[in-house]
């Protein structure tokens, strides 16, 4: 129970944290990537099995460019391609996941480097950069909300100074100003309110016998 409301206290933080792990594991999977399909040679190549694995890693899942709740079962292809010398290679593509099977005989694209067989994936975009485009949208995401987050509840928490106190010299002024403009206030009804006193008909200066 401590722990599930230390984790619920400082959710925002978490979030905040684990938003820039996205972003900086994103971050360095791309340019590692970039690096890869700079140095690396493409060939053609055939399908010729596939693997069906249960849904690995949360991070596994992430890097092959799919979200991890939608999809539970996956299938890698065994492709067979031949390098520059004439060798003929086949390989497992671990890296290279689908939610759908692959179908033998399809032609590929494979993306190897010269002296390295191993390091072999599909020439693929789905593969090699949606993966990293959806970690660094989900790391800006949850960056952006744990930082909005932690900044409110730190405005909410923050004391509130009290209001400046008047000197005592603004205080009579103001009350002498109040005073005056009540007194004129009042002075004014008075006038107002006082009888008008009619006036008096001139008698005419001759009387009636």
């Amino acid at each position: 129970m401590r722990l599930t409301s230390l984790l619920y206290r400082y959710r925002n933080i978490l979030i905040l944290f684990l938003g820039l792990y996205l972003l900086v594991t994103a971050g360095f999977d791309s340019y590692r990537t970039g690096k890869y399909v700079y140095q690396a040679i493409t060939t053609e190549g055939t399908v010729t099995d596939y693997r069906k694995v249960q849904t690995e890693s949360f991070m596994e899942i992430l890097r092959g460019g799919y979200i991890p709740f939608l999809h539970d079962e996956f299938y890698q292809p065994v492709v067979l391609f031949r390098l520059e010398g004439g060798a003929l290679h086949a390989r497992l593509m671990q890296e290279d996941l689908s939610p759908t099977p692959y179908v033998r005989g399809d032609k590929v694209s494979v993306l190897t480097m010269p002296n390295d067989p191993s390091r072999a994936r599909l020439y693929d975009g789905q593969h090699l950069w949606f993966g990293n485009v959806l970690r660094l949208g989900l790391g800006a995401i949850c960056v952006f909300y744990g930082y909005c987050a932690t900044r409110r509840v730190k405005r909410s928490t923050a004391p509130v100074s009290p209001a400046p106190r008047r000197s005592i010299r603004t205080r009579r002024r103001k009350k002498s100003a109040e005073d005056v403009l009540q007194d004129a206030a009042e002075l004014l009804s008075d006038v107002t309110a006082a009888p008008s006193k009619p006036k008096r008909r001139r008698s005419s200066s001759r009387s009636k016998k």
